[in-house]
């Protein structure tokens, strides 16, 4: 991430998936303007379907 924000200071940059804040904050901390979370919410993602994992960003 550090060297994406380096190469490109003026761009904004979109990092993720994550499930932790711990990981959010690291990217945020490296650079990341904007952190994706969650794996496998969406209606069309097929990482649930292919590898049977999602992990909510939130609880029920």
């Amino acid at each position: 991430m550090a060297k994406a924000r380096e190469a490109w200071p003026q761009k904004t940059i979109i990092a993720g998936n994550v499930v932790t804040g711990e990981m959010c904050e690291e990217l945020i901390l490296s650079g990341a303007d904007i952190v994706k979370v969650g794996i496998g919410p969406g209606s069309v993602c097929t990482t649930r379907v292919k590898t049977g994992s999602a992990i909510r960003s939130s609880p029920p």
